[in-house]
């Protein structure tokens, strides 16, 4: 038995494709015998149709049933992504009514602490004003430049 011809690098095939082939094709023709051989049945394509049973190949039908259960899927996949978006959105809501609250309490505390400083202040500083004029207005002797009797200037 003679073994197959190879078309390996420096060898005659490498150079006359044609020549090796059809040797290749002679040699494959002397082994296998003619009796027995199944024709392989093509596809209207002109291609070989794949060694396959009726049962391991997809009908159409199989391939409408495959896309309306994807179809399925996904159309729950889309209504669990809206419910959570529906309560990712509730949550945001509820949040931000938090946020502020919280913002307006520290600025009612801040403002009430600030107007309390404030009236303090003014109150204060009224009270040393009315001070100053009482005493302005019971010296009348310091406004002409006399000294009083302890010798102070009102």
């Amino acid at each position: 038995m003679s073994a197959l011809p190879r078309c390996a690098p420096g060898h005659p095939g490498e150079e006359r494709p044609e020549e090796f082939l059809v040797a290749l094709h002679e040699e494959i023709d002397q082994r296998l015998p003619d009796e027995g051989l199944l024709d392989i049945p093509e596809q209207p394509t002109g291609g070989p149709v794949p060694p396959a049973s009726s049962a391991d190949m997809a009908m159409k039908r199989d391939l409408d049933a495959l896309e309306e259960r994807l179809e399925l899927r996904f159309t729950g996949i889309d209504q669990r992504f809206g419910a959570l978006d529906a309560k990712f959105d509730a949550r945001l809501d509820a949040l931000e009514y938090k946020v502020l609250a919280a913002l307006r309490g520290e600025l009612h505390t801040a403002l009430t602490a600030q107007g309390r400083q404030l009236a303090i202040t003014l109150a204060g500083t009224a009270g040393a004003l009315s001070a100053l004029a009482f005493a302005a207005a019971r010296a009348p002797e310091a406004r002409d430049g006399a000294v009083g009797d302890r010798g102070v200037p009102w």
